[in-house]
């Protein structure tokens, strides 16, 4: 089963030319590990990011 977005990482692998990820198959791939967390951890995450927005 293909998930959607998953072509594009799979478009990486099996490209012989591209020695790196591109950045946004990196988001791609984060992306999907966030979307399958549980709710207490993404709360925490997005805590983190509030942090980080937030002037000093």
């Amino acid at each position: 089963m293909v998930r959607e977005g998953d072509s594009r990482a799979a478009e990486f692998l099996l490209d012989e030319k591209r020695e790196s990820p591109e950045p946004s198959d990196v988001d791609l791939a984060f992306f999907r590990k966030y979307q399958e967390m549980p709710i207490d951890t993404k709360k925490r995450l997005r805590q983190i990011l509030e942090a980080w927005e937030k002037p000093e």
